[in-house]
């Protein structure tokens, strides 16, 4: 049987599925070892899934080994890539060339990577996650009720963890199933009460990321109960606020898609972002009937000419927060703006933030490819408690900006603070801030 031959039955057994402007497949000669191809049996390559465009249909994946032979990345069309398969999965595959000699992945499988990944969530930067006392309130014992740790964290989606996004990460400290583990592992240890998160993706399952799940356990009181939104149109990620089941009931919940409450008219359409946020009524258990708690979670409108429209989503946010007619009000999130802007001078005249004293000199955020280069590390996310209302006990322990550069492999102080996610050491963007409260006046 000839090459050709084998090749034009090989092409019937796994056709192509849209070739999105590929020209067919290149017949190698038999003796070209490099293309991959061998009689009657491809040879299977290794190799991390690099990018991934759901809106072009197609993606790359990193192999040293073929990029040695044709100096490029190896290209897969959406079609054969398996489910679960995100930016950073190992891939098992077939090589085979176009007419112009570039290589492409067919038979794509998913690689075992179990293992490996559970070992992850103990290779984290050294935080300790201690809290430390605050002046403005004595600490109460934790035991009591109305005393109730609340942690917001932004996750990083598993749609926006990709090597465009953050060209100075290997892919593989972005695969999402590295990144779950590591983020089950710094929640476990957290231990809130209360959870506001950010950039969770809706449709997977939360037993990937919370330490107790309500749904299906033997016991429902010592898990968690959650409530999401997700973002609207296309998005796949969104705010979820999970509580403990043992701690807390909910009594009323609302879901703010910030596109709705829009005017009409193309003047406005840049305050259409897609943002979201969440309101809930708790009681706490063992409270006088009537005592509640506000807890609310949000994502504000994303890049620094968006001021004005965050600003305007607050204002949203906090005329809903009060039809709920309570003192006691937390909100928490990303909120994407730097201390002394418009939207914290805002907030500020009502809420104390958790860790107004030491902003200007923590980042919960950073990138070091921002800004052409120059880096970004500030204070974006915020944990908000509403003066008269609620009291500050404790908060979780940031680390100094040195302590970033030298846990994340960067001793200079000169230079930008490195990419939290690109270490390897740490599963997002952004670091988690957190408070204990005091619910009583």
């Amino acid at each position: 049987m000839t090459a050709s031959v084998l090749l034009t039955l090989l092409e019937r057994e796994i056709p192509m599925r849209g070739s999105h402007g590929l020209s067919s497949v290149h017949s190698p000669d038999v003796n070209d070892a490099s293309a991959g191809l061998h009689l009657g049996a491809p040879r299977v390559q290794c190799g991390l899934l690099k990018s991934y465009s759901s809106k072009d249909g197609y993606g790359f994946v990193q192999c040293e080994e073929l990029f040695a032979i044709y100096g490029s990345d190896v290209y897969v069309h959406g079609a054969e890539l398996p489910d679960g398969a995100c930016c950073g999965s190992e891939l098992k595959f077939c090589l085979w060339l176009s007419k112009k000699n570039q290589p492409q992945a067919r038979r794509v499988t998913l690689a075992d990577t179990c293992s490996s990944d559970a070992t992850a969530a103990f290779e984290l930067l050294p935080w300790n996650f201690h809290f430390e006392d605050c002046e403005t309130a004595a600490p109460f014992p934790a035991s009591h009720w109305d005393v109730a740790r609340v942690v917001s964290w932004n996750l990083l989606a598993p749609c926006y963890a990709t090597c465009k996004a953050f060209p100075d990460a290997e892919p593989l400290s972005l695969r999402w199933p590295r990144r779950a583990a590591q983020i089950r592992q710094v929640l476990t240890r957290l231990d809130a009460d209360i959870l506001c998160l950010q950039e969770v993706e809706i449709d997977r399952p939360l037993q990937e990321l919370l330490p107790l799940f309500v749904e299906g356990a033997e016991n429902e009181r010592h898990c968690y109960k959650t409530v999401s939104c997700k973002r609207p149109s296309e998005r796949s990620d969104g705010c979820v606020v999970a509580f403990k089941a043992s701690r807390f009931n909910v009594l009323q919940e609302q879901r703010l898609s910030f596109d709705d409450y829009v005017p009409p008219g193309d003047e406005y359409a840049a305050y259409r972002r897609g943002s979201v946020a969440i309101v809930l009524v708790l009681h706490p258990l063992g409270a006088p009937p009537g005592w509640t708690l506000i807890i609310a979670t949000t994502h504000l409108a994303w890049a620094p000419d968006n001021e004005a429209v965050r600003l305007w989503q607050v204002a949203v946010l906090l005329g809903e927060v009060q039809r709920f007619r309570s003192d006691r009000v937390v909100i928490c999130g990303d909120f994407n703006s730097c201390p002394g802007g418009e939207v914290h001078r805002t907030l500020s005249s009502a809420f104390l933030s958790t860790y107004g004293d030491i902003e200007t000199s923590r980042a919960t955020s950073t990138n070091a490819t921002a800004d052409g280069g120059n880096g970004f590390a500030e204070m974006i996310d915020y944990c908000w408690l509403l003066r008269g209302g609620v009291r500050l006990s404790r908060r979780l322990c940031l680390p100094t900006l040195d302590e970033l550069r030298l846990w994340l492999g960067s001793d200079s102080a000169l230079g930008p603070v490195p990419t939290l996610v690109a270490s390897g050491r740490w599963p997002s963007d952004h670091l988690p801030v957190a408070a204990e409260v005091i619910l009583r006046p």
